[in-house]
């Protein structure tokens, strides 16, 4: 008899449509609750739009998005936030004119716990600046931040509304060899923590890494999924994205 798991989310046939274009084409896979899942795929291929789906941000998908058991479809960005869905953002964009601090303390005023006041926040997102490397500019604005410092700060963002789900779009691309390791430790800090974890990634070592499990997407679709040895080494995955010479270089 096999062991009924625990899935905090459960996407099943989704289908995201502009005009002609089915950018995600009866996209199905389960994420099981305290683990981490990669998606990877060519540029393209719809992930990022597939987020957009889970997050609400598109409403006029087709299929189910189901987390916690119940089904998300037509509840809004907010919604879902405030039930433990979070996201980061590919392109990072961080109110820049204020500080580290308060940016944080804005995910935290609008998360799941209500605040009475803005200032209840404070406190809470210095320990989440703290928490990703960043309390020594809790300050400074956020537009003084370098690449890896607006990541980190993106994700300090995305965790101040306390989610149990967490996407992350691309937290590792354009970091050098040590900020990836750096944000590897992060992320496997916050999956230990009990979050679930949904993350885009290209930086192979890394996603390949961390992830429990991994799904492949190219041209809207699923191409496989498993554990990231048997996907790395699927020859359907191989040609549609990693190409024997990345696999050679080990990318």
């Amino acid at each position: 008899m096999s062991e009924e798991r625990d899935y905090i989310l459960e996407l099943k046939n989704v289908c995201m449509k502009f005009g002609g274009l089915m950018a995600v084409n009866e996209v199905f896979f389960n994420l099981e609750r305290g683990k981490i899942l990669g998606v990877i795929g060519p540029n393209g291929a719809g992930k990022t739009t597939l987020f957009n789906t889970i997050t609400g941000f598109y409403q006029d998908y087709t299929g189910s998005v189901i987390y916690n058991g119940k089904n998300m479809n037509r509840k809004r960005v907010d919604e879902r936030c405030r039930l433990g869905i979070a996201r980061t953002f590919q392109v990072t964009r961080p109110f820049e004119q204020n500080t580290l601090l308060e940016n944080v303390m804005l995910g935290s005023y609008f998360g799941i716990e209500e605040k009475r006041k803005l200032n209840d926040c404070e406190e809470e997102a210095y320990e989440l600046l703290r928490y990703v490397g960043l309390s020594d500019k809790s300050k400074e604005l956020a537009v003084s931040l370098n690449v890896a410092q607006r990541k980190k700060l993106e994700l300090a963002r995305a965790l101040s509304t306390k989610p149990s789900l967490l996407l992350l779009d691309e937290v590792i691309g354009g970091l050098n060899p040590t900020e990836v390791v750096e944000m590897m430790e992060i992320i496997k800090k916050i999956n230990n923590t009990g979050v679930s974890i949904l993350m885009i990634e290209h930086v192979m070592k890394a996603i390949t890494g961390i992830s429990d499990t991994m799904v492949v997407i190219n041209h809207g679709e699923k191409i496989t999924e498993g554990v990231p040895e048997v996907v790395m080494n699927n020859p359907e995955v191989i040609e549609a994205y990693l190409g024997s010479a990345a696999l050679n270089k080990g990318v």
